[in-house]
């Protein structure tokens, strides 16, 4: 009588093993059909996104349509901020370069600033700005 309890032991253990691998094989399973489509839809959003660039012409921002919310107006087609910037470390210092520029797309003007930033440590900074002004060339 022992022998056939070890049996169903052995048995019961081998079926639950196998259950439980079905079941986590099911769940991975639905998850992976279900992520599909939001990661598809993702990567679109991104690309439409990153269409524009490169461009050959700032204004070509002007009119690009941007997200809105209920807080802004049918016609205000607010201000973007383009932010661009690269660091490099020479001799202990840390260097930075980089521009930012103001895009007004209701007054259809943009401007900004180049700036150079060495980082000595401790909180010493030399910083130079430069202005930039977007003039529309006829």
């Amino acid at each position: 009588m022992s022998g056939w309890r070890v049996k169903v032991r052995k048995l019961l253990k081998i079926v639950l093993i196998f259950g439980c691998i079905f079941s986590l094989i099911c769940i991975s399973g639905c998850n992976k059909l279900t992520s599909f489509g939001h990661d598809k839809q993702i990567k679109e959003n991104i690309d439409n996104s990153l269409k524009v660039y490169p461009t050959k012409d700032l204004e070509d921002f002007y009119d690009i349509e941007g997200d809105r919310n209920n807080d802004f107006d049918k016609n205000d087609k607010g201000m973007w901020i383009f932010h661009s910037a690269m660091k490099k470390k020479k001799k202990g210092i840390l260097k930075s370069e980089g521009a930012i520029l103001y895009l007004d797309r209701n007054k259809r003007q943009a401007e900004g600033y180049y700036y150079i930033e060495d980082i000595k440590g401790h909180g010493e900074t030399d910083e130079k700005h430069y202005p930039i002004k977007l003039k529309k060339i006829n």
